[in-house]
């Protein structure tokens, strides 16, 4: 331990890693030839090392080259300003970004990679490609990626499924899903859906309920293809060739093969026309509480009646005896350990929670179970996780990710988002003022961009805020299934069916399936093995 520098080595070091120019102030390095060059440093395992200050590195090779970084695992790197790398042979190179799992590459300010082989940007940190955005790998070992699949448009979403070789996902403010499906939950009703392709909405015993108005509610601006029910004519309508039409078949008047005519608005027949065919160890000090000098803040101590560790700086009272929680530890600069079995590393960080984990700067884990990485992020609900930069999670079981969201409302057991996924997909250009939260319970919500101020409030509710929704149409078997009732708009929208040309319908059709036909200029079905017309015939001529 070094006092004039409040360093500390254990291990192995074969050449000049522990040399003084290797030696950060209130820097710790344990293991096998660790480098703990930065100031406020911790490292820890294999060959790793931090050179810049406020960072970690722990794992075999991981390695840490910007300030307010923490790189953990096999042969991890993290390059860029506040980022997080964590698992196997992976980057994080964006400012603030987060890199987890294997291959990933974080490139985007402050974006998050996270599964297998999947890359946030171009490749190039910092050059405004994939800024604010994340890319999630789901691929198993029987997939080969010789191009990673990539997020290069700002503050969207990526989810690569299987084999996604060379893709990238360059739409901004966008969620999507590529080579797989996606599936809704029936208890909750949607409000607006488009994708392309293939679209199985449910079982035999469901149903879809189409947006429903008086013809005065008709959508302003219509296009070919929509459907709705009209209350006012009690019918299902639809606009094909520039035109509302009533989809409902009449029903036929009169015997077997007699001609239909109007009659007053509606189909009449006639049988005359018819169709015939205890023991404390310190060093730096004389006690572990402050001295009040300020001579003694770098130490190390082991508290042997509570079972505590403490190793760095503190320039306060976060290491007195009131500040210790039993079994607890320790690392970095004015760290505070409170709760019992916690863990506090990095700068100015507390975990006051039992069972608590905080790891980077000025985080906060203030309740049982409770976990916080990166930069300012708040864990103050029971087995809450808050990870990024001034990210909040106050509610029961709530997770907040990425930057400037809150899993609840900021208050602690309020009942406010227990059970909710906020995450925040934004870049340096966006300035936040009241963080956008989720409210609701057992929910998810996408905050993009700008949602400065914006409460999520439903329960059980998956929410995408500030961008779109995307599902590959490149992958015929990509499909959208629902079960049970879909609500999919208020009184004023419709639905766009699937247009095409004749030569464009499905190569595989089901009973079930509708469509609008670009060339009869009409909605068709698939009923009973063939393509039918669904638009009822219109009456020709006079009143009878």
């Amino acid at each position: 331990f070094d006092v004039s520098t409040g360093a500390f080595r254990a291990g192995s070091a074969a050449t000049t890693e522990w040399n003084d120019s290797n030696i950060g102030d209130h820097s710790i390095g344990l293991g096998f030839h660790p480098i703990a060059s930065g100031n406020y440093t911790f490292v820890a395992g294999y060959a790793a090392n931090a050179t810049q200050s406020h960072s970690i590195a722990i794992g075999r090779s991981a390695t840490v080259t910007a300030q307010f970084a923490t790189a953990i695992g096999y042969t991890p790197t993290a390059s860029g300003t506040g980022s997080v790398a964590l698992g196997h042979h992976l980057t994080a190179s964006g400012g603030f970004s987060t890199a987890i799992g294997h291959g990933t590459n974080s490139g985007g300010l402050y974006s998050i990679a996270m599964g297998r082989d999947a890359i946030t940007g171009d490749g190039t940190a910092n050059n405004g490609s994939g800024d604010g955005s994340m890319a999630i790998g789901l691929m198993d070992d029987a997939v080969t990626i010789t191009t990673k699949p990539k997020t290069s448009g700002i503050q969207s979403m990526g989810v690569f499924m299987g084999d996604q070789d060379g893709v990238d996902f360059a739409a901004n403010n966008t969620m999507g899903l590529f080579g797989g499906n996606m599936v809704i939950d029936p208890a909750i009703p949607a409000t607006q859906l488009t994708a392309r392709g293939v679209i199985d909405v449910g079982a035999a015993t469901d149903a879809v309920v189409l947006p429903s108005g008086t013809t005065a509610q008709r959508p302003g601006t219509p296009v070919n293809g929509m459907i709705r029910y009209n209350g006012t004519t009690a019918k299902f309508e639809g606009y094909e060739n520039s035109s509302w039409t009533n989809l409902t078949a009449a029903s036929p008047a009169g015997s077997d093969r007699q001609i239909q005519f109007n009659s007053g608005g509606s189909l009449a027949a006639a049988a005359t026309f018819v169709y015939t065919a205890a023991g404390d160890f310190i060093v730096g000090s004389y006690q572990t509480n402050d001295t009040g000098t300020g001579s003694e803040d770098n130490r190390m101590f082991f508290d042997v009646s509570t079972g505590a560790f403490r190793a760095g700086q503190a320039t306060g009272t976060q290491w007195d005896d009131s500040s210790i929680g039993a079994f607890s530890t320790a690392l970095g600069r004015n760290t505070t350990a409170s709760g019992d079995y916690s863990i506090a590393v990095g700068d100015s960080s507390s975990a006051s929670g039992t069972r608590s984990t905080t790891i980077g700067y000025s985080g906060i884990s203030s309740a049982v179970g409770s976990v916080s990485f990166g930069y300012n992020p708040t864990a103050s609900g029971n087995y809450s996780a808050a990870i990024g930069r001034n990210t909040v999670a106050s509610g029961y079981y709530g997770t907040a990710i990425g930057r400037d969201v809150i899993a609840g409302n900021g208050t602690a057991g309020s009942g406010n988002g227990d059970g909710s996924l906020a995450i925040g997909l934004m870049d340096d250009a966006i300035t936040i003022t009241t963080a956008p939260q989720i409210s609701g319970i057992q929910s998810m919500g996408v905050f993009m961009g700008d949602q400065d101020g914006v409460d999520f409030a439903a329960n059980n509710t998956m929410g995408l805020f500030g961008g779109n929704m995307v599902i590959d149409p490149a992958i015929p078997a990509t499909q959208l299934t629902a079960r049970g009732v879909i609500d999919v708009g208020a009184a004023t929208d419709a639905v766009v069916l699937p247009s095409g040309t004749t030569a464009q319908r499905p190569g595989t059709p089901v009973n079930g399936m509708i469509r609008y036909n670009g060339t009869t200029a009409k909605f068709e079905g698939y009923e009973n093995s063939s393509w039918t017309n669904l638009t009822a015939a219109s009456p020709a001529g006079s009143d009878r």
